[in-house]
């Protein structure tokens, strides 16, 4: 290999390196302090304690929060993978009108910055009266997860030979079937 495709290569990798750590560093920092006994973050460390954590998860509020969260989280995931497997299937098996606008529609949550989207959500959500909401919050979610779960599963068909579909069509598989027995295990 070339010494100088070695070093661009090296250097590539020691930019990325430094940039992640210095994304995470301030994350491990918290993390690190929030086990410190002492009221404020200080150097030297004023030991080991869990009470910060034991504050936190008798409040409550803290514990409602975490409760919707773990129920958007898992709502929206679920949902937002079926719709993503599903638009994935249709663009990958089939033709039809329209179909270059489906895509760009499907594609462009992912886009636009999600800072935008977020205000832009918030307003839409505050005009029809459903702010707050956690049926509102998940149908977001759902919205921009979908997206992209349909981008990574329409990779992956484009993986899969279609004629492992076909095959199981001519083995005596219905189209369900073989769609259940062959094609998702591959995705």
């Amino acid at each position: 290999m070339n010494p100088v495709n070695t070093f661009l290569r090296a250097s590539g990798y020691g930019l990325v390196g430094f940039v992640l750590f210095f994304l995470a560093t301030p994350m491990l920092v918290i993390l690190i302090f929030s086990f410190d006994a002492s009221r404020f973050p200080m150097i030297p460390w004023g030991g080991f304690s869990l009470d910060w954590h034991r504050a936190a998860w008798s409040d409550p509020a803290v514990r409602a929060a975490f409760a919707t969260s773990m129920i958007v989280a898992l709502a929206s995931g679920a949902i937002a993978t079926v719709l993503g497997f599903c638009a994935a299937y249709l663009d990958y098996r089939y033709r039809f009108p329209g179909k270059r606008l489906f895509i760009l529609m499907v594609g462009l949550p992912p886009a636009i910055p999600i800072t935008v989207l977020s205000v832009a959500i918030l307003m839409a959500a505050g005009q029809i009266g459903m702010l707050g909401n956690v049926t509102t919050i998940i149908a977001f979610h759902v919205a921009l997860g979908a997206s992209c779960a349909m981008g990574i599963i329409r990779l992956r068909l484009a993986e899969i030979s279609s004629d492992l579909e076909m095959a199981a069509w001519n083995l005596g598989a219905s189209p369900v079937k073989s769609l259940l027995h062959v094609i998702m295990p591959l995705c």
